[in-house]
């Protein structure tokens, strides 16, 4: 939702209503921000300021469907699966990191998300690119080189992330991290192809 007025009725009002078959058991909050200071829409950013979700498809893509919607076994036919994952984030290492470090371990430029090959967020990476040190522009072990498609067999998710932070009082500890969040019609071939690559 656009606020939190409307989560917490909404919460609220669900939790009341199972009260009578079901138990809360976990809880995470999260928020993202997805318009920029204009109020346009705009990919936005995990804790370790870089944006994130810059691969997903938009809607009225012609693989989206695809990639979200699931045709078999029939009685599943249009349904979805989903992955959420809570990924704490070392924020205090990652501040210790040089900004050049940081953007070959993602393989995108801070400022404006473009792969190190481009210009613009959405400029299609050059994984063939090579620097003036025979080495490559993207590195093959960032998190674009991994993640991307081309280098998956052509594996995709709609991601969905919101960023978390958490504090225990009895121990006084703070967690911040992204509340990871994919859909995708087949959790094996798509989610786990590229976790694996990943790991």
């Amino acid at each position: 939702a656009s606020d939190d007025t409307s989560v917490t009725h909404v919460l609220r009002r669900l939790l009341l209503d199972a009260k009578p078959f079901a138990t809360l058991r976990w809880e995470q909050d999260g928020s993202w921000r997805r318009l920029d200071a204009n109020h346009q829409p705009h990919t936005g950013r995990n804790l370790f300021g870089q944006v994130d979700g810059t691969g997903n498809l938009a809607t009225d893509h012609e693989l989206f469907d695809s990639v979200v919607w699931t045709k078999t076994p029939d009685w599943f036919a249009g349904g979805t699966t989903i992955v959420v994952r809570r990924i704490s984030m070392d924020l205090d290492l990652w501040d210790t990191v040089t900004r050049g470090d940081q953007e070959l371990s993602v393989g995108r430029d801070l400022d404006v998300g473009a792969p190190l090959t481009g210009e613009k967020e959405t400029d299609k990476p050059d994984f063939t690119a090579i620097n003036e040190f025979d080495q490559p522009v993207i590195p093959v072990d960032s998190h674009l080189a991994l993640s991307h498609p081309d280098n998956n067999g052509g594996a995709r998710i709609l991601r969905r992330g919101m960023n978390y932070t958490t504090y225990d009082a009895a121990s006084g500890t703070r967690d911040a991290g992204l509340i990871f969040v994919s859909f995708q019609a087949d959790i094996e071939a798509q989610f786990t192809t590229i976790q694996r690559r990943l790991d």
